[in-house]
């Protein structure tokens, strides 16, 4: 009678799961076709969703006779006394190294990627403009028409609301995220090899590991799917080593379902699961037949409860896919495409030329596609060769995901174009690679292998250290330069926030940084004057920093895009087209122009009308770099005059 209260609970727990889904997944829905104009609700089922399957999952476990209802077996409070030495070390040795050289590091302050400030620009156009309806996917037709992961939006924000909207705040969520990273991956290796020692290894190589470094500095929402990743694995390795907790597959379906959502890289770990279960069934026939009921429940009852916690965690995205089928692998298809179109053209020969790029970019110091690892191996030399013994440990050992997870992302960028960003997602399971290798050497049995065995750890030991040294000292020559990374211009930063006080008012212009400067607080609506911007090179920069400001008051002189995607006759063309579409006499104009070579030749015919104004010269160094912007303020008597005169001089130098 029990057994049979206890099933019709199940049944009803599983039912409200469902129905919570089927909910979330229909308001979405409703609103990306457009059905409804808000979606306030959508969220609250999914959460909701989730909450119910892994409450629904731990009671299962609580209920089973074979659940192992302890997180350790052995003496509690021991494991939890290490437990806590080796995440306190971890923790002091992660920010210690990750703050080192900090006021000259290219992560400082004064500094991030372009694309990052695109990533904070729209966590405060479709996040916390959006509040209360929340959404973690948009479509986005603002530059690119792309589809738009705002996950990292979501996790930003917190950081954000609490800390400051700054540069500071945005380079401290993400040394956050990597630390998360590191954790779980230590976390992932005590499961592996039931060792605290090689627990604290592996922590320490990924925190030594200069890609893992200064990926997390790149700011990017790419940074989100490493660390759901390796959270994900943990999970799965909870359950393929002492557990078989239906709460905690479940939790490892929801956290590959946030991986592949929070960004393009991060559907590859999808590929990884579905590619690892193809191999273990291939390899594990046998022990896959089926003789019983109670085996079906037994072989695949964690398989279900890990594809139930996916489904439910992907339930947003697969109402924007259902919405817009052509939209969201749109990105990937089209590079696929072009691939095999120019593979028919070119042959093995383009097969061949981005195999040696891909292999120069990852084993030496060359290579293109490298946005924060110029001048560096992906891989460290000393490390390589234990990666591919990692590999084939794991493999051995059935851990397909790992195996697999380890050569995916490199076996696609043969065919899409090689950026960094896109092998990022390896690098949590290189480093348990590593730990592979070093515990098949420390297994060797010492009383028929002795010499073999000491042999092997000593030479282990020195590719080990070795790797790290360098690893350490790539990480400490790029932290001694704060322009050692080409795409953390200085001078981006520093005239935007020169060009923000000058609109405000604040004089002189200050380039360094406020404590609001992503949400600026002392914005005057409306503005008393009209400003026409010309950034030099920042496109998101510049797009982050104007954004609370009017638009019918602030507008772009000149181009607003990549000013070296353009060639200059461009540029003088979209000034001359703002010029004339700029009508508003009625109020004073202040022209504000970051000093640059790109616009050079729009700052000299505004020079050559200066005598319509005032003009005015300031500069301020940040990090070595002298941010120089140009200011003309004009009344309004003159505008029209100084209008004309300017688009005459452009006309003749076109």
């Amino acid at each position: 009678m029990n057994k049979m209260i206890s099933w019709a609970r199940k049944r009803i727990a599983f039912i409200i799961t469902g129905i919570l889904a089927a909910g979330a997944f229909l308001i979405a829905h409703l609103y990306f076709k457009g059905s409804i104009l808000q979606d306030r609700d959508s969220w609250i089922f999914w959460i909701a969703s989730m909450s119910a399957l892994f409450i629904t999952a731990y009671r299962r476990d609580a209920l089973s006779e074979n659940s192992d209802k302890k997180f350790f077996s052995q003496n509690m409070e021991r494991e939890w006394k290490k437990m806590l030495y080796l995440i306190g070390g971890l923790t002091i040795f992660y920010f210690l190294i990750r703050y080192m050289n900090y006021p000259i590091s290219p992560w400082n302050e004064n500094g991030y990627y372009d694309d990052a400030a695109w990533d904070v620009y729209y966590m405060r156009r479709y996040v916390q403009s959006a509040l209360p309806q929340v959404q973690v996917v948009m479509y986005d037709d603002f530059v690119l028409g792309n589809v738009r992961e705002l996950l990292f939006g979501w996790y930003l924000l917190p950081f954000f609301q609490i800390l400051g909207y700054n540069a500071l705040i945005l380079n401290f969520a993400c040394a956050v995220l990597g630390y998360i990273a590191v954790i779980f991956t230590a976390l992932t290796a005590r499961r592996l090899f039931k060792s605290y020692d090689l627990a604290l290894l592996a922590g320490m190589l990924l925190t030594l590991n200069p890609y893992h470094f200064a990926h997390t500095y790149m700011g990017e929402r790419y940074a989100m799917a490493p660390t759901l990743m390796i959270i994900s694995i943990y999970f799965i390795t909870c359950c393929a080593t002492q557990e078989k907790s239906a709460a905690k597959a479940g939790l490892a379906g929801v956290f590959t379902a946030l991986c592949a959502g929070s960004g393009k890289t991060g559907k590859q770990y999808v590929y990884g699961i579905i590619a690892a279960a193809v191999l273990y069934i291939l390899f594990n026939l046998k022990r896959l037949k089926i003789k019983s009921v109670h085996e079906i429940k037994e072989k695949f009852s964690l398989p279900a409860w890990f594809l139930g916690g996916f489904l439910i965690g992907f339930t947003p995205f697969l109402a924007f896919i259902a919405a817009f089928p052509n939209v969201y692998d749109s990105r990937e298809g089209e590079l696929i495409k072009n691939f095999f179109k120019n593979f028919s053209n070119g042959g093995f020969s383009l097969l061949l030329s981005n195999m040696q790029n891909f292999l120069a970019a990852v084993f030496t110091s060359k290579g293109d596609g490298k946005q924060y690892m110029a001048g560096y191996p992906l891989i460290s030399p000393w490390h390589s060769g234990l990666v591919f013994a990692g590999m084939t440990a794991a493999f051995i050992r059935k851990r397909y995901d790992i195996f697999i997870m380890c050569l995916l992302p490199a076996a696609s960028l043969v065919i899409v174009p090689f950026y960094d960003y896109r092998l990022y997602i390896s690098t949590p399971v290189w480093i348990l690679a590593v730990v592979y290798t070093v515990d098949v050497i420390l297994k060797i049995n010492a009383d028929r292998s002795k010499y073999i065995r000491i042999t092997a750890i000593g030479v282990i030991l020195v590719m080990i250290t070795a790797g790290a040294a360098t690893g350490f000292r790539d990480m400490v020559k790029v932290t001694s330069n704060p322009r050692s990374q080409y795409l953390n211009r200085r001078n981006d930063v520093g005239a935007m926030r020169m060009i923000q006080d000058a609109i405000i008012g604040i004089n002189p212009p200050s380039a360094k940084m406020k404590r609001d400067e992503f949400k600026r607080k002392d914005i005057s609506r409306p503005l008393l004057k009209n400003y026409l911007i010309a950034p030099e090179s920042a496109f998101g920069v510049a797009a982050l920093y104007l954004m609370d400001f009017p638009k019918e008051n602030v507008s772009y002189l000149a181009s607003k895009t990549w000013y070296n995607a353009e060639p200059p006759e461009a540029i003088i063309e979209y000034t001359i087209n703002n010029l004339e579409k700029f009508t508003d006499y009625s109020k004073d104009l202040r022209v504000i122009i970051q000093q640059g070579e790109k616009i050079s030749d729009v700052l000299s015919a505004v020079e050559s009308a200066e005598h319509y104004g005032q003009a005015g010269k300031y500069s301020e160094e940040l990090d070595g770099v002298n941010n120089l912007i140009y200011i003309l303020d004009i009344p309004k008597e003159n505008v029209e005059a100084f209008n004309t005169a300017v688009i005459n001089v452009l006309r003749n130098n076109q």
